[in-house]
């Protein structure tokens, strides 16, 4: 598909969906780190089997290796400074983690670099494999600053099991996230006639603050008012709102 019947796709798209009944969201695949996972060499998810009493590291058990090679059926996470291990101490046991190691290709290859994610609202956290087994988790995050893959929010809520599903997604050649749709778009509906090449553009607002979007349309022969109704129909207000001059 051409750069242009995308972007007439995309519009034809936004136009239904401003049309459509009430939707829960709507995902765009552009936010999700599918350049995270094909950077790394191996992901997985694991869970917390158990916290040290001083607070100072914790077995990660395998639970899924969405890439790569999981050899470890366990992982001895350990923290080397207090603001590390002050999170490490609110971790429970069966509380799930997504990590991805080994980055790069060639000379720039790191088979000891590690992130990982383990919840809502929590950046990406670093780390560094340091033997077979064992990982630590280093100072510093990695917010949504830190480059491309990382400012996941509006692709996903946050919950690391979310994330769990979305790696499993890009394992499986899923490109979307959630794989269950969360739009649901209505048949498409004629709200306006005009003549080809008249419309200049659209804009989408709630334009007499009743807590619907109406459409407002330029075109060459003058504007047009459409506002929302309660049930999702639209009506022509132009008149009424004193716009068709």
């Amino acid at each position: 598909m051409s750069r242009l019947n995308r972007f007439r796709f995309l519009m034809f798209a936004v136009i239904v969906a401003l049309t459509a009944t009430p939707a829960l969201a709507l995902i765009n695949p552009s936010l999700q780190p599918n350049y995270l996972y094909a950077r790394f060499t191996t992901v997985m998810s694991l869970c917390v089997k158990s916290v040290a009493a001083d607070g100072r590291s914790a077995t990660l058990s395998v639970d899924k290796v969405f890439k790569g090679s999981g050899e470890s059926k366990e992982i001895l996470l350990s923290v080397s400074d207090e603001s590390r291990a002050a999170l490490l101490a609110n971790w429970k046991s069966g509380d799930p983690v997504v990590a991805l190691v080994g980055s790069g290709q060639g000379r720039r290859a790191n088979p000891n670099e590690l992130i990982f994610y383990f919840g809502t609202r929590s950046n990406w956290q670093k780390g560094k494999v340091t033997g077979d087994g064992a990982w630590n988790w280093e100072p510093g995050d990695l917010g949504p600053d830190s480059g491309a893959g990382f400012g996941l929010w509006g692709a996903w809520n946050g919950h690391v099991q979310r994330l769990a599903e979305m790696m499993d997604d890009l394992a499986h050649d899923r490109y979307y996230f959630p794989t269950r749709a969360m739009v649901v778009f209505d048949q498409p509906r004629d709200l306006a006639t005009f003549q080809p090449d008249e419309v200049r553009g659209l804009a989408a607002h709630d334009l007499d603050g009743g807590g619907l979007t109406d459409l407002l349309i330029a075109s060459r022969v003058g504007v047009k008012a459409l506002k929302q109704n309660d049930d999702g129909s639209f009506s022509d207000v132009t008149d009424a709102w004193g716009l068709k001059d």
